[in-house]
């Protein structure tokens, strides 16, 4: 699921939205990243889940594409 959150660079604060705060992220939540993307971990989530998950999203992403084709 495509979501967005608002990032205030002065004061190096991430704004989540209330379901994010409701599906558990709150406290200290560890996130993996690199140049292109960031993804938060869920604290009770394991390596595994976290593979699972990113495995749909990428499937979404894929999915996004090819509609996005075939409006052109």
């Amino acid at each position: 699921m495509r979501c967005k959150f608002k990032v205030h660079p002065k004061g190096r604060t991430l704004y989540l939205t209330r379901d994010v705060i409701r599906d558990g992220f709150e406290g200290e939540v560890e996130g993996y990243r690199n140049a292109v993307t960031l993804t938060l971990v869920h604290p009770e989530a394991s390596l595994e889940d976290v593979r699972d998950s990113l495995h749909v999203v990428l499937q979404d992403i894929e999915i996004r594409m090819r509609m996005r084709e075939r409006k052109k």
